[in-house]
Parts: C-alpha cells; structure tokens; sequence
C-alpha cells in the first residue's frame, strides 16, 4: 500500500511508538510477521494524511487509492465526499478505459448511491463526452465498450437503484459493432472481390479467344 503515498515523508510516519525498523520489515521473509512489525495504527495514520495529497495524484494514483479504502474500509465521509469523489469528478473524462471501470466497481462495492449529481453530471458522462468534456465525441472499440458496459452492469447489479438505462444504451451502440460480424464482412468481401477478379479473368479470356478466332476467320 506505500507505493500509493509515495509523496508521504517518512518523518511524518515515524512518531514514538510508530517507528517502523527499515531492516526490521524489509529483512523479514514472512508475510505475517512483516504485518506484525507495523503499527495498528499504520494505515489510519497514512489516511489521515491523505486530505493533503490527494489533489496532487495522478488518475491512477487516485483510483488505486479509492479501491484499497474501499477494500480494507477506511476513510472518513469528509475524505470521500470533499476529496476523493471530488477529485473523481474533475478528472473523470480524462481516465483511461480500465481506470473507469475500476472506478466504477470500487463505487459499487461501496454501495455509493446518494449522490444522483455525482453519477449524471459526472460520471456517466464518460458514455458520450470525450477528454475534453465535447458531447457525442466519445469513442470505443469494442473491447473497450464490452468492458465499460460489464463495469455498469456490476454497478446496477450491486445498486439496483441507480438508473442506467440511458447510459447503457449509448455503450450498446458500440457494441453492435460486433467483431466476429465484421471478420465475416471482411471475409465475405474478399470473397466477393476474389470471384470478381476471377469473372474478369474468365471475360478476359474470352475476349481474347474471340478475337483469335477473328483474326484466323481473316487468316
């Protein structure tokens, strides 16, 4: 989890009894005994600390750190509501495919539903609205589309109570875009334009066997 507070100086770790032995955690070979070397109090002290980092990370950064609250349920409702959701909100359109829908998930399992706001305005704009906020601009290919729409299902799976028809219904759309239908265009076209270019061939042929038989007729 360090690697997520990597702007964090150690010094503000280090207090009294929290000192952590560098040679004592990272000499240990056992899982359990390296948790054993760390406070109890270790991770509640690297969230406290979040509020003053969290407008300096990076996309990843923050959907990392969404997703270990999330798992070990830590954070205060301050902390999400004036930092982590906000920061979601300003940076949203600007996520990559995957940082999107494991955002989307992370919402989920924390059954986060109160604010239509944040999900509307927001969020769900990420179906229509590209990187710079420009309406019907958006564009997926299909693996991407297939992964944005398994996230939303998730979320309406695990929060019945969000409304996603529109949203859905805007990634459907690329996902009529099946692959195998355009493998079978493609490959009925080559097909097409091969019995074509045999056809020509064949009139080719035929024409050149006319005139031959002209010219031995006047011969």
């Amino acid at each position: 989890m360090l690697h997520m507070f990597n702007e964090i100086s150690a010094s503000e770790l280090l207090h009294g009894d929290d000192v952590i032995s560098t040679s004592q955690v990272l000499q240990q070979q056992d899982g359990r005994r390296i948790a054993e070397a760390i406070p109890k109090n270790f991770f509640e002290r690297l969230v406290s600390m979040l509020p003053m980092h969290v407008p300096k990370m990076t996309n990843r950064d923050t959907v990392k750190t969404l997703e270990v609250l999330v798992k070990r349920q830590l954070g205060g409702q301050r902390l999400f509501d004036h930092y982590i959701y906000l920061k979601i909100e300003r940076n949203v359109l600007r996520f990559t495919t995957d940082e999107y829908c494991r955002t989307v998930r992370a919402l989920a399992d924390k059954h986060f539903v109160n604010d239509s706001v944040f999900w509307d305005d927001y969020v769900f704009k990420y179906a229509t609205h590209d990187s710079n906020g420009r309406e019907g601009k958006r564009e997926f290919t299909f693996k991407q589309a297939k992964q944005v729409w398994d996230s939303l299902v998730y979320l309406k799976l695990r929060c019945p109570e969000i409304d996603l028809k529109d949203t859905l219904a805007s990634i459907e759309k690329w996902l009529d875009q099946n692959p195998n239908a355009a493998m079978r265009a493609q490959q009925e076209q080559i097909t097409a334009d091969a019995v074509d270019s045999v056809a020509d061939e064949a009139e080719a042929e035929a024409e050149a066997e006319a005139e031959a038989e002209v010219e031995a007729e006047v011969a």
